[in-house]
Formats: C-alpha cells, structure tokens, sequence
C-alpha cells in the first residue's frame, strides 16, 4: 500500500498523482466485442434532408373543413385536376364530401436514387377540419426548404424542382388527443437527383463522418476511431505501396474528417463505404461519464466513473496538474520544501477516477461553478472521456 498526495501551493489546488478507484463503480461496455465502424459511424451523405409540401386530404365524414380553407383547398384541387393528377379531389369536393389542406413533410437522404420510398407525416391545421381519420392525401409534390441552396464545385446555385411525391391513406396514431397528427406508411416516393447534384457529392474531396451515439460524442472516444481508421489505411497503403496514412482528422466532438488521397482510386462513396466497414473492438472503448452542471440550481452530477488522462490545466484561478508522487524523503535527499498535503491512500496500482477526483475537490471546498468549470474545460482538451452538459443552455 502507497500514499499519494493533494498538494495545494499558494491557494492553488493541485490534482497530485494517481487517486485510487471507488470501490463498487462498475462500467457498462458494449455487449459485442467487434463490430463495424457503421453502428457507431454515419457519413454525412447518409444523413437526412426534410421536404415538404401542401397537400389535399379528402374522404373526410364530417371531420373536414367547411370554414377558413375550404376556398383554397377548392382552388388546390381545381390545379391537380389541370396537372393531370385526378379529377377525384374536385368531384369529392363537388359531392359535399369533407376535405383539409395539409401540410405534408418526409425525411430524404442526401443521397437518393429514383423511386425509393419512405414515410411522410400529415398535419392538419387553421380551417375547421377537426380530425384527419379515414382521410385520403391525394398526390403531393414535396420540395426542399428553399433556404437551403445547393452549390455546384463553382459556387453557382442548383436548381432544386419537385424530389418526391407524396400520398395515400392516412393513419391517424392518436385519434383521441391528435386527430389532426397523421402518417402514411412508404407514402412518399422519390424522384431522380436533380442533374449536377450527385457530382456535388461524387467530385468531392473530403467528407465528414459523425458519430450517432449522442453518448459516445466525446473528444477521447472520436481520437481513438481517428487513430483506428488512420492506422487501417495506414496498412492498406503499406500493402499497396501508397502512404495513406493521416486520412482521418478530427473535426470536433463526435466529428471526423476524411481526406481522399490524391492517388486514391476511390471516390467519395467508396471510400466512406470502405471506412464504415472496419471492424473494431468496443471492448476497447470506455463509456463515456456525463457531467451535467446548472448554474440555475447549483447542481453538478456525473453519471458514471472513468479514468482522467494526464492534465495541465488552468481555469479561473485554479490550476490543475497531474503529477507523479514524491519519493520518500531519506537522509541523503531531503524535503527541503515544507508545504501542506492531503493524503490520499491508493494501491500499488494506481487509477485516477472521475468520481475520486470529484471527491477530492469537494474535500478542498472548491465551489461548486469551478469544478464545472474545471471539468467542462478537462473534456473539451480530452482529459476525461465524458460529455459536459451544461442544463441551462441545453434545456
């Protein structure tokens, strides 16, 4: 058995040596030892884009709008009917039968191909439609929000048309409190990508993977799938007598950057897909603590128990440092020095705890909005594998 100390030094509080682990703290590790970079990874042409559209709903048994929309939603059907669309939304209008205007929205990968489908949600609202149930939407063009402009490699605006249509029975979940809330089942189906946007995609140089396990978005946890994909490339270059090593770069918490080699023979797609596909072991991968602080209430809790890297750190005052302990003082080799210590006992096989270091700065009375400080600015440099949250920012 060792003793380990806390020196504090001129009113500076000082994290001296390696704390021992608290007994009883026990970490959750992923159940699957290898499994590929995807179930952690996702690339940003795989994320999602929201469309939309307005739509007509009909076959509604007295649950339609016979007020505020009924005149536009007239005129909505009048133009399906001249696009070729179908006369049965006007006839359905004609005959008395209960109608609504909609709003109609998907999800869209960034990357589509011709005739995938997926589902839309419907929302009723405004007007005096009271209830979507046995409705019908008739067919809806949907559009990107127009705020978001794709660019060509020269900077000159796409045009973005119609890149779905939408339609079919509504279900309506929750009839009693959202009668107005609906969805259809694969209702939307794609178009085609516009021409020059898959080049966006295919001639570029660079992408971003991120991580999808909000839990797991940690500066610790993101340097070591950089390290991992670098070190796979690394020997798939050595094999075929290419350097590629230092493809992955970090980007921020939870975010890498591929750069594609010059030489590479891989595009984009190819590439990311090759990446997503190495295997790795989760059994190597601590799960990350939360550390959630609201100034608000003065509150500051951590979740879960993980080890603290080597840190030299100031923040408000305060410095931080981790250090190796002192030898023992003998004849020959004295402490000249004379300063105030807090023991700290540990094991001959030292940890330096999350929850232990917490423990220790509680007993040196620090307040409470430094050590979030303190431990906000520990996770961003990757000193602790864990996640600040700060609740009054982040709701």
């Amino acid at each position: 058995m060792k003793t380990h100390y806390l020196r504090i030094s001129s009113l500076i509080p000082l994290f001296v040596g390696a704390l021992s682990a608290l007994a009883g703290v026990q970490l959750v590790q992923p159940a699957s030892a290898q499994s590929q970079l995807q179930t952690l990874l996702t690339a940003d042409f795989a994320q999602t884009q929201a469309i939309s559209g307005v739509g007509l709903v009909t076959g509604l048994s007295g649950t339609g709008d016979s007020k505020g929309n009924y005149a536009a939603a007239t005129l909505y059907a009048q133009r399906l009917s001249t696009a070729g669309l179908g006369n049965e939304p006007i006839e359905a209008i004609n005959r008395g039968e209960g109608v609504a205007l909609v709003m109609v929205t998907a999800k869209l990968p960034n990357m589509w191909s011709d005739g995938m489908s997926f589902d839309c949600q419907v929302v009723g609202g405004g007007g005096g439609a009271t209830s979507l149930a046995g409705g019908r939407l008739w067919t809806t063009p949907l559009k990107r929000a127009e705020s978001d402009v794709y660019r060509d490699l020269d900077g000159k605006a796409l045009p973005f048309p119609v890149v779905a249509f939408a339609g079919g029975w509504i279900e309506v979940p929750d009839a009693e409190d959202r009668p107005l809330d609906g969805r259809i089942r694969e209702g939307a189906r794609s178009l085609g990508m516009p021409a020059g946007l898959r080049e966006v995609y295919t001639d570029r140089t660079s992408f971003n993977l991120q991580i999808t396990k909000p839990a797991f978005r940690t500066v610790v946890v993101t340097k070591q799938l950089v390290d991992l994909i670098n070190d796979k490339m690394s020997e798939q270059g050595f094999l075929s007598g290419r350097g590629y090593a230092e493809v992955a770069s970090m980007q921020g918490d939870g975010m890498i950057l591929i750069n594609i080699p010059n030489d590479s023979d891989y595009g984009p797609l190819t590439l990311a897909a090759e990446v997503l596909a190495f295997y790795l072991d989760f059994g190597q991968i601590e799960t990350p603590a939360e550390i959630r602080w609201s100034r608000s209430r003065g509150t500051l809790t951590i979740s879960a128990n993980t080890e603290l890297l080597d840190t030299a750190i100031t923040v408000n005052g305060l410095t931080i440092q981790t250090l190796s302990p002192e030898a023992e003082p003998t004849i020959q080799n004295p402490r000249i020095e004379t300063e105030r210590f807090i023991a700290i006992s540990g094991t001959e096989t030292p940890r330096r705890s999350l929850l232990a270091f917490k423990q220790q700065l509680d007993r040196l009375m620090m307040p409470t909005v430094d050590q979030a400080a303190v431990l906000q600015q520990m996770c961003l440099m990757g000193r602790i594998n864990g996640r600040f949250v700060d609740e009054d920012l982040n709701g």
